[in-house]
């Protein structure tokens, strides 16, 4: 029986030496290294707008008839943004005019920056002073269209007039 106890010892203390032997061995394997994590975050913008929709003019109301409409403007935050609006149809940006597909004959307005109708919104992104510059926050960014067509603007024909405007954003 004290052979087998000796036996018995001997094999658990080997035992441990090998397992103890493996880690030590495991321990040893192990190297580490390092790696950069980067992103680049572009400047980018996308914009929409609504239709501007006058409704009915009454070429004999007093005043001008005025409607209004928004160009939306979301860009990474911090990028400085310029919007211009094309003349459309007219090709002159301080007198646009809507057309007819049917008549030769146009109907007059206007597409402004104040809600007091003084500043024409034009398209000289590349300097000028009569379009909208801002610097991006986060979110949505609505700026607001005005539009008038002036009182007293006696058409040939009661018929739907239309004009196209492009909206650009320059960032």
């Amino acid at each position: 029986m004290k052979m087998t106890r000796k036996i018995a010892a001997s094999t658990v203390f080997a035992s441990a030496m090998v397992i103890s032997a493996f880690t030590i061995d495991a321990q040893a394997a192990q190297s580490t290294a390092n790696f950069r994590v980067s992103a680049v975050v572009a400047k980018v913008c996308s914009i929409q707008a609504g239709d501007l929709n006058f409704g009915t003019y009454d070429q004999n109301a007093p005043g001008a008839h005025t409607a209004n409409t928004t160009v939306d403007v979301t860009c990474t935050p911090g990028t400085n943004y310029k919007i211009g609006l094309s003349a459309g149809n007219s090709g002159n940006i301080a007198a646009r005019t809507m057309s007819s597909a049917t008549v030769a004959d146009v109907l007059p307005y206007g597409l402004f920056r104040d809600a007091g109708l003084t500043q024409n919104w034009g398209n000289d992104i590349a300097g000028g002073s009569d379009i909208v510059a801002r610097s991006a926050t986060p979110g949505i960014f609505s700026h607001t269209v005005y539009g008038a067509i002036p009182a007293n603007q006696f058409v040939m024909e009661a018929n739907d007039y239309q004009d196209n405007i492009t909206v650009t954003i320059d960032f």
